[in-house]
């Protein structure tokens, strides 16, 4: 077998050696394996932002609630073992390496009786290497992250998914997914599962509109929940208190668009408690009259979809339903509540230093989320920011929005290394043409966050334009003030929500 190391770079060297496959193609691979996804509860969540926070939510509320949690998202900031936590921790190294001796095992008899069988690709294979570590750590629920798209995403490889939730949608990977809102949606909504509840961001018509078409296509219920839905209360520098359906609730993201994110998870979990049995209210206004009540939709289970509710020894409601042999039970307000104030999702406005943010913004919608909350920061505070992005982002029109949009005080561009590597002075120009003064080039991105730490004084830093560079940043940050960071919420100095 090999070691955690020689395991860790045969996989980063996949992708130089094999080319997209099929869904079902790793239904195969999963099938080889014995099916261990269908040993655990699964809820499957695809969107262009807010997918890996939504996941975050959920597994912290089931956490919370006793469950034995499984979580897998992407991509990892620093180690790869962080696509995989159970129960709240990153999967061991060894446990690591055992699951990829396994899955190149199941690979490799494949490939003995089938030699044209393609090696699966880097995410197909971490994805096998997911559901069997979770199946070995005896998990009971597991969130899903999908990689990219939904449709043709290994993850959708699950057949029955207990919920599917679908966050925002914008253009991103359009030379994969579509040059349209409509034809992203359309690869998103993928993952909808005959019979098995949607719960989708409903703020963009058009998306919302080929989600609920595909929703009915298959007769599966669709929960949109829009921002209209949701009250925003108050925000200080410890979050946000929001009210959504007559509950108020907290989350120590200080980040407006963390709203909208929890207020998706909290909707998820009321149809898993519909699910479960329990008759609680999920009513919310109908302010368009295109989507139904929450407590019309969400009385979701058939008779031949829910299988037969029975009682816990405690004489709580279950329902044996879905896939997995996990026998659901439904969440309380408190554990919800505590979930959502216990969540920890890194480099999402991240407060790592004091004065310092890391934020993995990196596509238009991100940014202009970003944007939004950093207009609060800037009414008290100069700011600087510390920028890279990648060949295949649209790093020209993100400059020119954050240029417009925030009017930083002094940036600093660097470099992420690999092939979508772009130069730093590229993006220093772009910043000097769209009207920031002071732009500083370094290549090097611990020396670019050592700059930028210095000439920011008294304001605030935050290091945006790639999940890939806030991982490195947050690394180096990590060594270099000796594991200071401890935090993962930010600290924002708004008075009210909304300026």
């Amino acid at each position: 077998m090999l070691s955690y190391e020689e395991a860790a770079s045969y996989i980063s060297s996949i992708p130089r050696f094999t080319k997209k496959t099929s869904v079902a193609h790793t239904q195969r691979l999963l099938a080889q394996l014995g099916h261990p996804e269908e040993s655990f509860r699964i809820i499957h969540v695809a969107g262009t932002n807010g997918k890996g926070s939504v996941c975050a939510y959920l597994e912290s509320v089931f956490r919370t609630a006793g469950y034995r949690t499984g979580l897998f998202t992407s991509p990892h900031l620093v180690r790869v073992n962080e696509r995989f936590r159970i129960s709240g921790t990153d999967v061991s190294d060894a446990a690591f390496a055992e699951a990829f001796d396994v899955v190149m095992k199941a690979v490799q008899e494949i490939q003995r009786l089938s030699p044209a069988y393609e090696h699966p690709t880097y995410f197909e294979t971490l994805f096998a290497m997911g559901v069997v570590i979770f199946q070995r750590a005896g998990v009971e629920i597991a969130v899903l992250e999908t990689g990219m798209g939904g449709r043709l995403d290994a993850t959708n490889a699950v057949t029955s998914p207990v919920l599917t939730v679908i966050t925002s949608i914008s253009l991103d990977h359009t030379q994969y997914l579509g040059h349209t809102i409509a034809e992203i949606a359309g690869e998103k909504a993928g993952i909808i599962k005959p019979g098995i509840p949607v719960i989708y961001d409903a703020d963009d018509p058009v998306a919302e509109q080929v989600i609920r078409a595909r929703a009915a296509e298959l007769q599966s219920p669709a929960l949109g929940v829009a921002s209209g839905d949701v009250r925003e209360i108050s925000a200080d520098e410890k979050g946000f208190d929001f009210e959504i359906n007559g509950k108020r609730l907290h989350i120590p993201q200080a980040a407006s668009y963390q709203v909208i994110n929890a207020s998706l998870a909290w909707t998820a979990l009321q149809v898993w408690n519909r699910l479960a049995g329990e008759n609680m209210s999920c009513t919310r206004q109908n302010t368009e009259g295109s989507r139904q009540e929450l407590a019309q939709e969400a009385d979701i289970v058939s008779t031949s979809r829910a299988g037969k509710n029975t009682k816990d020894g405690n004489g709580n409601s279950q329902a044996d339903i879905g896939q997995g042999s996990v026998c659901i039970h439904a969440i309380s307000d408190d554990a919800i509540r505590e979930g959502f104030e216990r969540m920890q999702w890194p480099c999402r406005m991240e407060r790592v230093l004091p004065g310092v943010i890391i934020d993995g913004a990196h596509n238009a919608d991100g940014i202009a989320q970003f944007i939004r909350t950093a207009a609060c920061f800037h009414k008290t505070h100069e700011i600087t920011l510390l920028y890279s992005s990648v060949s295949d982002k649209d790093y020209r029109t993100m400059i020119r929005e954050l240029a417009e949009g925030i009017r930083p005080e002094r940036v600093v561009t660097t470099e992420i290394a690999g092939e979508r590597k772009v130069p730093a002075d590229i993006f220093a120009g772009l910043f000097r043409e769209n009207g920031v003064a002071e732009v500083f080039a370094e290549p090097d991105p611990a020396r670019a966050f050592d700059q930028a730490y210095a000439i920011r004084g008294d304001g605030m830093l935050f290091c945006i334009g790639s999940l890939y560079l806030a991982g490195e940043i947050r690394s180096y940050i990590q060594k270099k003030y000796d594991n200071s960071v401890k935090s993962h919420h930010p600290r924002c100095t708004c008075a009210k929500v909304g300026e």
